[in-house]
This record gives C-alpha cells, sequence and structure tokens, in this order.
C-alpha cells in the first residue's frame, strides 16, 4: 500500500508536470508588426520635420495669395506631386498631366533618366512617402521644366501646377526632400529589406539585431546630424554576423541584397538604353554636383536632427521600445526558449492583412461588399498554422 505521503507527492508532481506541459503548450507571445511599427516611427519624424519647417516658413507663406496653396508640407507636396506627374495607366490621377508629362520628356528629353513617382496618396505605407522623395527630388529641375511649359502655355490659371512650381522652387522643401532621401537610403529601406526578406526571415526575436544598432545611432545622430550625411554609412553592417565576426545567413542576405541595389538599372525615357540608378541617386543626394542641392546642407543637417528625435520618439512611446532598453524582445531579454517558439513566425503580420486585401478585392469585382465573417476566417485560415506551431 502506498503511503499518504508518497500519495501526495506523486499528486504533487504530477500536477506540476500538467503545469509545465499546459505552460509548454499555451505559451503565447504579444508581438505588433514590424511594418506598422516603422510607420509609426516615421510619424513621429514626420511631426518632428514640419515642426521645424514652420519655424522657419510660417511667417513667409502667410504673405502669399492663399489661392497658390503653398505649403512646407512635404507629405502634400509628395502627394501633390503623385497626382500631376505619374503617368502608368492604372496609377494616373484623373486631373493628373501624367501622359502631357511623358509626352513632353518624349520629345525634349529622350535620353533622360526619370525616376519612378509612386502614387503615395493611394493608401501605401507611411515610409513610402520617404521612398517619393528619391524621384521628386532627383527629377525636380525636368519637373520644374515642364510646369514652367504648362505655366507660360495656359489660358488661366492651374492651382495645382502654380502650388507645385512654388514649393519645388523652395530650398527649404529641397532639404526637406533631401533629407528624406537620406533617411530612405540608409534608414527605411535597409530595415525594410531586414523586415521582410525570405532570406534573412528574421521573427520577432531577431529584430533586435536591427532595431538595437539602429536606436542607438538615432541618439547620435539626434547630437549630429552630419552623422547620416556620409555616403559610405552602413548602420546596418553588423547584423546577422555570427558570433566570431563571420557572415551568417542574414548578413550574406543583406550584402546580396546591397549588391543588387547597386547594380539596378533604370532605362532612358526612349527605351533606347540603360544605366546605374541608385549610385547616381547617392551621390547628389550625399554629394550633390546641383548648386540648389549644395546650398542646403547647413539646414539639412538640422532637419536630420528633427527626423532623429521625431525617430526616437517613435521607439520610446510605441512596441519598438519592446526591442531596446531591456525589453521583452532585447538582446538581454530573448531566450533560447523564446527563439525556438518564435523562429517559424513572421515579424510582421503580412499574411493576416494580405487575406483580408485579397478577399476584398474578390468582392469588389463581384460588386458586392466585404462580409466581416468571411474575412475574418480566411485571415484566421492564413494565421492558424503559425499560432499553432508556437
Amino acid at each position: 500500500m502506498v503511503s499518504l505521503c508518497h500519495a501526495l507527492a506523486s499528486l504533487s508532481n504530477n500536477r506540476a508536470k500538467e503545469d509545465a506541459e499546459k505552460e509548454e503548450a499555451t505559451r503565447v507571445y504579444i508581438v505588433t508588426c514590424q511594418n506598422h511599427l516603422r510607420a509609426t516611427a516615421v510619424r513621429r519624424g514626420i511631426k518632428h520635420e514640419k515642426a521645424f519647417l514652420k519655424v522657419g516658413l510660417a511667417e513667409s507663406l502667410s504673405e502669399l495669395d492663399s489661392d497658390l496653396r503653398a505649403t512646407y508640407d512635404c507629405t502634400t507636396i509628395c502627394r501633390a506631386s503623385s497626382k500631376e506627374f505619374v503617368y502608368f495607366r492604372k496609377k494616373a490621377y484623373a486631373k493628373g498631366k501624367g501622359a502631357t508629362f511623358l509626352s513632353y520628356v518624349i520629345i525634349h528629353h529622350p535620353t533622360a533618366l526619370v525616376w519612378t513617382l509612386i502614387r503615395v496618396d493611394l493608401g501605401v505605407r507611411l515610409d513610402s512617402e520617404l521612398e517619393s522623395a528619391v524621384a521628386l527630388y532627383m527629377n525636380r529641375k525636368i519637373f520644374m521644366e515642364f510646369l514652367c511649359y504648362r505655366i507660360d502655355a495656359a489660358d488661366k490659371d492651374n492651382t495645382l501646377e502654380n502650388h507645385l512650381w512654388l514649393c519645388l522652387s523652395s530650398s527649404e522643401v529641397i532639404a526637406a526632400l533631401r533629407c528624406r532621401c537620406m533617411l530612405w537610403i540608409k534608414v527605411i529601406m535597409p530595415l525594410r529589406f531586414f523586415t521582410n526578406d525570405s532570406d534573412v526571415d528574421f521573427s520577432a526575436a531577431d529584430m533586435y539585431q536591427v532595431l538595437e544598432p539602429l536606436y542607438a545611432f538615432l541618439q547620435e545622430l539626434e547630437r549630429d546630424g552630419k552623422l547620416l550625411m556620409d555616403i559610405d554609412l552602413d548602420i546596418y553592417s553588423k547584423v546577422g554576423l555570427n558570433a566570431d565576426g563571420s557572415d551568417g545567413t542574414a548578413s550574406l542576405a543583406y550584402k546580396a541584397w546591397l549588391s543588387k541595389h547597386a547594380s539596378k538599372q533604370l532605362k532612358t525615357i526612349d527605351g533606347e538604353s540603360s544605366h546605374p540608378i541608385n549610385r547616381p541617386t547617392d551621390l547628389e543626394v550625399f554629394e550633390p554636383k546641383d548648386p540648389d542641392n549644395q546650398a542646403t546642407d547647413s539646414m539639412v543637417e538640422s532637419l536630420i536632427q528633427a527626423w532623429a528625435t521625431g525617430l526616437l520618439e517613435g521607439f520610446d512611446n510605441s512596441p519598438l521600445n519592446d526591442y531596446v532598453n531591456g525589453g521583452k524582445f532585447s538582446l538581454s531579454a530573448v531566450s533560447d526558449q523564446m527563439q525556438r517558439d518564435l523562429g517559424d513566425t513572421d515579424a510582421t503580420n503580412d499574411e493576416s492583412e494580405r487575406a483580408f486585401a485579397n478577399y476584398d478585392q474578390v468582392q469588389a469585382a463581384a460588386g458586392s461588399g466585404m462580409l466581416w465573417s468571411s474575412a475574418g476566417a480566411m485571415a484566421a485560415e492564413r494565421t492558424n498554422a503559425s499560432i499553432t506551431n508556437i
């Protein structure tokens, strides 16, 4: 016969085992999509950019005719530019002059490179506003030439074109666009790569490798804006390295991506030849030859500091803080168990959103609205696989 003490001990051990098994089977991690977190930080940066430009331009703008709609808001300028200049058929704004612009450059600048401008007013991610600044900055002179042609030939004023010509001729706007280009090239574009690339395949338990060096750099950048103005800067050069300093899977993928990015080419507007696109962009952004761009160095430095303050606010006031300062997904907190549990999951919720978007497109094509219950079921079906693997 088993003694009462032995029976109680056995029961206690069984319960402990059951509790451990239950904890193993039900362990849950609450993470936030990295694409959304990046946008949160960018939103804070845009706010500080606007505040900086307001100090220098608000009084001058108040003296201009309100019909000109002059603004220091680069987000507004990027959106207005995409409406005027985008010439892809499915993306063209109905009242824009994209087709006319395309005809103009074919006739007058057939061998020109025209950087692709995206429609940032069509529900894209917020960091795409920095991406669009690259095309706006690089095409600025040819855009303004076209606007002058349009304004001079017009029988009546075109508010959008007058607005754009005035804004794109402003040295403060040029500085803001150049600053956004630097942030896109050195901060946001690589961050987007590490977040989404399938070869890197980072989960939430890996993203501290990217976000901790970025956070440290932004703290330095807030004090010295010139740090971002270095064409050879690479904030993420140590991401994915092995303990002995050799390349790991992520660092090899990053180097391959950098190489591919550097070799990317763009066809001239007549389609007759192709030329490298990203190296000329880097040179004109960081070491400009255009006198208008050269004259913005001092203001760009100050704008960078304003952006750094905003991006740091984005870290400190969002779940990005979980990845730095000893947060639950920072280097000091990530455990081997967490790495195993989250290893097969994504750092974003794109799969869930894609299910909703695909269903919405199908329903829209059929002439009916989205059924939330069916859309939810489709999203759950996509995501349950990763949830049950935890």
